[in-house]
C-alpha cells in the first residue's frame, strides 16, 4: 500500500503536473505531444552525453549519484513551473508571459548539467541529514600501516600503487565512501607534473589475458566500534606518468569528496532455513546453494531500495564469525519514493563456508551451520564532506602493491 501511495504521489508531482501545464500552453493534442517528445529527447541527449562523453577529469554536476540528484532536482524545478503556469492559463490566460517562463526554465536546466563538481558537491553537503557527524572524522598519510598486500591471484590495476592513511574521528558502526578524490602531484621545483583523479584515468587490467575493468574500492573504510580505522588509497596513473613519477620524490595533495553513512538496522536469520522478516530488507530466507560451499540469502521487500549494508555468518555460540561481505553504492537521491512499476525490491548475496579446492578454512563452516546464522546489517548515508590531505614530501614507488604468497608456493 505505501509503494502504490507513494508512487502515485511521485508520478502526479513530477509527471502528471509538468504534463498538465505543458498542455495549458499549447492548443492541439499534436503540439503537446510534440514538446512532450522534444524535452525526452532533451533530457535523454543530455544525459548521455554528460554520463558517457564527458572527460573524467571535468566532473559536474551530472555525474553525481548517476545523474540522479541532477534528475530529481529537474523535476521540482518543472513543478514549480508547472505551479506558476497552470493558474496563470485557467485563470488570466497570459499565454505569452507563460510559454516565456517554460520556455526560460527549459533553456535553464541543461546548463545546470555543467555545473563543477565542487559547487555539486556543497549542494549535496547541504542534502546531509546531520552534517555534525562528519566533523571529526580525520585522513592523515602514515607510513606505519604498511604496504598493501594482495592475494596472489587477484586482479590488480595496472600502474597503480596504494597510500597507507589512517582515518580517524569515525562514529561507531560508520562507513566512509570516496565519491570522488582529485589529486595534484608536484615535483620539487613546483611543476606540476599530474593533475586528475586517483583511479579515473586508469586503463583496464589484463585479465586472462583480455582487457577488462577492474572493481575495486579505493578507499575501503568501515569501523563497528568507531575511531580511528587503517586503510589503503588506490592511484592510478597513466602509464607514462606513471613511469616519470615512481622513482622520484614528489608532494601529493589529494581533495576528497566523502560520505559518512550511518547504522540504520541490524538483525539476524538462521543460516539453514531461515524465514524471517527483516528491517529494510522485507520477507528474507536462507538456504545452502546447489554447490554445498554457500549460504544463500534473499530478500523481498517494497520501498526504496538499500544503498549501502554488511553480511555475515556467525556461530551464535561461540561468536566465531566469517569474513564479512558488503555492498554500498554512491546513491544519494533526496527523494526515495518508490516509482518503479514494479513495487517490488530483490536483495541477496552469497557468503562462503568451506572452499571445494581446500586451500582455505572458515571460522564458521559447515559442522556448525546448526547453530550458525547470518548477522545483517543497513546503513544510510548522514553527512557528506569534504577532507584535504597533503603529503609533502614521498617516494611513490614505495607504494606499490605487495603479494601475499600461500603456504607451500614459491614466489
Amino acid at each position: 500500500m505505501s509503494a502504490a501511495v507513494s508512487r502515485g504521489t511521485y508520478m502526479l508531482l513530477t509527471f502528471n503536473l509538468p504534463v498538465l501545464g505543458l498542455a495549458a500552453l499549447t492548443s492541439t493534442l499534436v503540439e503537446v505531444i510534440g514538446s512532450f517528445l522534444a524535452i525526452c529527447v532533451l533530457v535523454v541527449v543530455i544525459h548521455m552525453g554528460v554520463i558517457s562523453m564527458a572527460p573524467p577529469n571535468v566532473p559536474t554536476f551530472g555525474t553525481m549519484s548517476n545523474s540522479w540528484v541532477m534528475l530529481q532536482l529537474w523535476s521540482v524545478v518543472a513543478l514549480a513551473t508547472a505551479l506558476i503556469v497552470i493558474p496563470l492559463q485557467y485563470f488570466r490566460r497570459v499565454t505569452t508571459s507563460s510559454r516565456a517562463l517554460a520556455l526560460g526554465v527549459a533553456l535553464f536546466l541543461p546548463i545546470t548539467a555543467f555545473i563543477p563538481w565542487s559547487t555539486a558537491f556543497g549542494f549535496q553537503q547541504w542534502l546531509s541529514v546531520d552534517p555534525r557527524a562528519a566533523k571529526a572524522v580525520a585522513i592523515a598519510f602514515d607510513p606505519n600501516v604498511g604496504k598493501m598486500i594482495l592475494r596472489r591471484g587477484t586482479p590488480s590495476r595496472p600502474d597503480s600503487l596504494w597510500l597507507p592513511l589512517q582515518v580517524s574521528g569515525l562514529p561507531p558502526e560508520a562507513v566512509v565512501l570516496n565519491d570522488r578524490a582529485d589529486i595534484r602531484i608536484i615535483g620539487h621545483d613546483g611543476t606540476v607534473l599530474y593533475r586528475g583523479t586517483t583511479i579515473g584515468t586508469a586503463p583496464a587490467a589484463l585479465i586472462g589475458g583480455v582487457a577488462a575493468p577492474v572493481a575495486v574500492d579505493d578507499f575501503p573504510v568501515r569501523s563497528s566500534t568507531g575511531g580511528q580505522v587503517a586503510t589503503h588509497q588506490l592511484i592510478s596513473l597513466p602509464h607514462k606518468i606513471y613511469e616519470e613519477v615512481r622513482s622520484q620524490r614528489v608532494r601529493v595533495e589529494l581533495e576528497y569528496s566523502l560520505s559518512l553513512f550511518g547504522a540504520d538496522a541490524s538483525d539476524t536469520i538462521p543460516a539453514l532455513n531461515g524465514d524471517k522478516r527483516i528491517a529494510n530488507l522485507g520477507l528474507c530466507r536462507t538456504q545452502i546453494d546447489d554447490d554445498g560451499d554457500e549460504i544463500e540469502l534473499g530478500c523481498l521487500k517494497t520501498g526504496p531500495e538499500i544503498t549501502c549494508g554488511t553480511f555475515m555468518l556467525e556461530n551464535a555460540v561461540t561468536g566465531k564469525h566469517n569474513p564479512a561481505a558488503s555492498f554500498c553504492n554512491k546513491y544519494y537521491p533526496p527523494i526515495t519514493a518508490h516509482f518503479l512499476p514494479n513495487a517490488l525490491m530483490k536483495f541477496g548475496g552469497e557468503l562462503a563456508f568451506r572452499d571445494p579446492r581446500g586451500l582455505a578454512t572458515y571460522p564458521v563452516d559447515n559442522s556448525q551451520l546448526a547453530s550458525a546464522r547470518v548477522s545483517v546489517k543497513t546503513y544510510k548515508p548522514i553527512a557528506h564532506f569534504t577532507r584535504h590531505l597533503i603529503i609533502p614530501d614521498i617516494h611513490l614507488g614505495d607504494w606499490e602493491t605487495a603479494t601475499r604468497v600461500a603456504a607451500g608456493e614459491s614466489q
